[in-house]
């Protein structure tokens, strides 16, 4: 198998605007790692914007700001608190963002259908949001694959590096091996992808 790695810039969280204390940065890997994915889609959106990442997030969380795609998917499915956590709230948002600068494509949710295993060939299309649970002694945490090796998938990861508990804070480009990180995303994977290309 070829090695396979997207350009994709890294976005650290530990520095996002946490609203007033709304919303804290320790709390927006989701919304950080669909920052990425669309960094990486559309030309006009910079990796490391993070007003812009503001603006994101303050469309897609119930919590903060003024009402948009998240308090839209929140009323359809009956969310009260939280809606950046979910994926159906992250596709819409990260598709509704992509239409509206005109790129072509669409944003997939696949939850369990698709194999641990089956990620280096996903990852030759777009690069992969995947949900994982116990990483880095976190309940539940949200990376983003970027590519792979032979033995390791390459993450940015926008807390930092899980191998060491976060305790280091530089998450971009991190070679996490395949078995290790397998048993935090489980046989099969919850994930968000783009198809059409970037």
């Amino acid at each position: 198998m070829a090695d396979k790695k997207w350009d994709v810039g890294q976005n650290d969280q530990d520095n996002n605007f946490d609203f007033n204390k709304l919303f804290l940065a320790t709390w927006q890997c989701f919304s950080t790692c669909s920052w990425m994915l669309m960094s990486w889609i559309c030309p006009e959106i910079k990796y490391d914007d993070d007003k812009g990442l503001a603006k994101y997030l303050d469309d897609v969380e119930i919590n903060v700001g003024s009402p948009g795609i998240g308090e839209e998917i929140a009323r359809k499915l009956g969310i009260k608190a939280g809606s950046s956590y979910y994926f159906a709230v992250q596709q819409a948002g990260i598709q509704k963002w992509m239409n509206d600068r005109d790129c072509k494509g669409k944003v997939v949710f696949s939850e369990k259908k698709i194999k641990f295993y089956d990620l280096p060939d996903m990852l030759d299309k777009s690069p992969v949001i995947l949900n994982t649970s116990g990483l880095g002694g976190t309940r539940g945490h949200i990376i983003l694959a970027i590519g792979y090796t032979d033995d390791n998938i390459i993450v940015n990861d926008p807390f930092g590096d899980a191998r060491d508990s976060y305790t280091d804070k530089y998450g971009e480009g991190l070679f996490y091996e395949k078995e290790w990180l397998k048993r935090y995303c489980g046989e099969n994977i919850i994930c968000l992808y783009w198809e059409g290309g970037a």
